[in-house]
């Protein structure tokens, strides 16, 4: 009997997983390949289906089955399912469905003004969008909060990295920011004496960077059976387990920066792609939150991608497929340039020494634009004065500043520091890696990352939500989130 209130239980969540599968596509074909005229109509689409799922959600349908369900009778996964279940439900009934309706489609709009004003270094044209969004993310969160009784900021935080704390997030960029003005500079003025061979006077075609990114995702273990590899304004992985969407941004001059946004979105598509299929249209097959889901494109972005042993793999079919040789195309070289220490402006192009400064400003700024201290028509200046402070540039534009990302005109206030949190887990986990496959870096060299690949779903990908993340974290690594192994990694690295 109790195995049949919960069957029930998965059936309803499976009718919300099939739209929100629904949802997610829409998204990708917003992002690639619909029509300009198309955005208001989709907007009114995407919302409808949010709409539905939030009614599901906080269905006194499905309060009903919950209360029905007996735990005592169920395994570890289906008591987790319950528990996830009832921790989304909780969520939603913190919002009623003409706020997530509103949300929904003011986030598409924006995010389809957000395309043309980057294009165009246009934050006016993107304002009126903005401020609507930013407007109902400030309700969204106030209520949330009252709900889940905590601050509106740290309610939205939980959206992207579950029972991660607002005070341990602050505490992990504080340590940082006493840690990385010396070591930058320390790293700068080690790398001084590198010499680096441009190639930006060369033309890469997009056809050529597009077969350069399928072989890496290949190898990487991506399965194209389901999954597919598109261009977008900002990249992205999309979709859902079985349908696995991602997407990159090509430069003419430089073939690094969109290889390394495949790379990274691959390591997001793994995690996907590597869920447990049995809980597949159940919240305990799905990832355990975005902090973990960034460590896995991290990880195969800066701990693989960049590495000396990845370049000695990767480096003849780069001189093959763009039919080029010379110095500056050199293992060497190549490395040297993926590892240049340098302060700038763009987030996704940044190195991994300066990165974390350029969450730690965004911290700042989307918390200041949350808690009410922050005019959103202040923004740009903000941001300059913080990118001063941080690293001691100012951008000119406002493309190079406060219009780079797509996070906030999507509503994705709180997602920012998921990325420091995977950037430290993912030096963590490689370290793990290390250890109990000394060959690792030999086998990277050779191009074989079926190993790499193996441990994470043993220890990361296939075990969905079963478990919270620290524990998750403590299971794989035997440690807590650990700052010091990162700071420790970048040391032996750069110094």
């Amino acid at each position: 009997m109790h195995k049949n209130k919960y069957s029930i239980l998965c059936n309803f969540y499976r009718r919300i997983t099939n739209l929100a599968n629904i949802t997610g596509i829409l998204y990708w074909d917003t992002a690639t390949m619909m029509p300009k005229a198309v955005a208001k109509y989709r907007a009114e689409d995407a919302a409808a289906l949010q709409k539905i799922i939030h009614q599901l959600l906080s269905s006194n349908q499905l309060g009903d089955i919950l209360e029905s369900v007996d735990v005592s009778n169920l395994n570890n996964w289906q008591q987790a399912n319950v528990k996830e279940i009832r921790r989304i439900r909780n969520n939603t009934l913190s919002l009623d469905s003409s706020l997530v309706e509103s949300l929904t489609k003011a986030t598409t709009e924006c995010t389809a003004v957000w395309s043309e004003a980057k294009k165009n270094n246009d934050f006016k044209m993107l304002l009126p969008y903005f401020k609507k969004v930013v407007s109902l993310s400030k309700k969204s969160a106030k209520l949330k909060a009252e709900y889940l009784n905590t601050t509106p900021y740290a309610a939205l935080l939980d959206q992207y990295d579950p029972k991660r704390q607002e005070k341990e997030i602050k505490h992990l960029c504080d340590d940082l920011r006493k840690f990385l003005p010396s070591f930058i500079q320390k790293v700068i003025d080690k790398q001084k004496s590198t010499k680096i061979h441009s190639f930006q006077h060369n033309q890469f075609t997009e056809k050529q960077q597009r077969e350069l990114s399928l072989y890496c995702m290949k190898k990487l273990g991506f399965d194209f059976s389901r999954g597919r590899l598109d261009t977008s304004s900002h990249p992205f992985c999309g979709g859902n387990t079985y349908d696995t969407r991602i997407t990159t941004r090509y430069e003419d001059n430089n073939f690094l920066s969109g290889l390394n946004g495949v790379i990274h979105e691959t390591g997001h598509a793994l995690y996907q792609q590597n869920l447990p299929e049995d809980y597949r249209d159940q919240p305990v097959g799905e990832a355990k939150g975005m902090s973990l889901h960034e460590s896995q494109s991290l990880l195969y972005e800066i701990q693989i991608g960049r590495s000396k042993e990845f370049i000695e793999f990767i480096q003849p079919q780069i001189c093959k497929i763009f039919g080029v040789s010379g110095k500056e195309f050199s293992i060497n070289n190549i490395y040297n340039s993926l590892n240049k220490v340098a302060k700038s402006f763009i987030r996704v192009d940044a190195d991994e020494v300066t990165y974390p400064a350029h969450i730690i400003l965004r911290f700042d700024l989307e918390k200041e634009i949350i808690d009410g201290n922050l005019k959103i028509s202040d923004l740009p200046g903000a941001w300059s004065d913080g990118m001063e402070k941080f690293l001691n540039i100012k951008p000119d534009t406002d493309t190079k500043g406060c219009l780079q990302d797509i996070h906030w005109p999507s509503g994705m206030f709180g997602y920012f520091p998921t990325y420091l949190v995977g950037s430290i887990l993912a030096a963590q986990f490689f370290d793990k890696i290390k250890k109990d496959i000394p060959s690792t870096m030999k086998d990277i060299k050779s191009g074989n990352m079926e190993k790499v690949k193996n441990w994470l779903k043993e220890n990361i990908h296939s075990n969905g939500s079963l478990y919270s993340v620290s524990d998750l974290v403590v299971n794989a690594t035997g440690r807590n989130t650990d700052s010091e192994c990162y700071k420790n990694y970048l040391k032996s690295k750069y110094i």
